[in-house]
């Protein structure tokens, strides 16, 4: 046990940084739990737009390639894009 007791030091020493890179570590973590969310809410949308929209689409795969679905994917492909790149920096800060 006494041999723990030396470790204090370091500890007292990088307070901050500790703190800070638990900090970090946690945001980012959050950022990473997100990414599957949106994926869903982007499919969600899109089956939204297949069920309610103008046009009849038999499947979900002539709904995705269809005009208004690319104006919904293209919106969550930057959100997904944005939370990836802050997920990377928060991990390497």
């Amino acid at each position: 046990m006494r041999e723990l007791f030396k470790l204090n030091h370091f500890f007292v020493r990088y307070k901050w940084s500790i703190i800070l890179g638990t900090l970090f570590l946690t945001v980012s973590n959050i950022f990473l739990v997100w990414i599957p969310v949106l994926i869903r809410q982007s499919m969600d949308a899109v089956e939204e737009l297949r069920a309610t929209g103008d046009h009849h689409y038999d499947t979900v795969f002539e709904a995705i390639f269809s005009a208004e679905a690319g104006v919904i994917l293209a919106e969550f492909s930057v959100y997904l894009i944005g939370a990836v790149l802050i997920y990377g920096v928060l991990l390497f800060l």
